[in-house]
C-alpha cells in the first residue's frame, strides 16, 4: 500500500495493538450476543479433545461468530479498513477498504475475502 492506504494501514496496526471492550445493546437489526475471546479459546479447546483431527476448521458444535477489528482511518478520514472474520458453516476472512465520495463509502480498490 502506498500513499494515503499506508497511513490507513499504518493506523490499522495502532488500532489493532491493544483490546477493547465493546458495550453490549447497540442496536444493529440483528440478535447477538457478545462473547470472549476466551469463551471461543475455551470452546476450541473442548471441542479439539473430542476431533483432534480437525486442526483449523470449524468442528461441529463450534460457536459461530463474526469478529471485527477496529476501524482504520487516513488523516482526513476519508478512507477506511476494517478486517472481518466469519466462523460460520465455514471460515471466512475479509478485508473491507472504503473510500468517502460524494458523502457515500463505496468499496474501495483492495477489498478482498476467501476462506480462511
Amino acid at each position: 500500500m502506498s500513499g494515503e492506504w499506508a497511513e490507513v494501514a499504518n493506523d490499522s496496526r495502532r488500532e489493532t495493538s491493544r483490546v477493547r471492550l465493546l458495550q453490549t445493546g447497540v442496536a444493529i437489526g440483528i440478535e447477538y450476543r457478545l462473547i470472549t475471546r476466551q469463551e471461543i479459546l475455551a470452546d476450541d479447546s473442548r471441542l479439539a479433545a473430542r476431533d483432534p483431527r480437525r486442526s483449523n476448521a470449524p468442528r461441529p458444535g463450534s460457536i459461530e461468530y463474526i469478529a471485527v477489528s477496529a476501524v482504520a482511518f487516513n488523516a482526513t478520514r476519508t478512507k477506511a479498513l476494517v478486517y472481518v472474520r466469519f466462523r460460520t458453516a465455514h471460515f471466512s476472512d475479509a478485508v473491507e477498504m472504503k473510500e468517502l465520495m460524494d458523502g457515500k463509502w463505496v468499496t474501495g480498490p483492495q477489498s478482498c475475502s476467501g476462506a480462511a
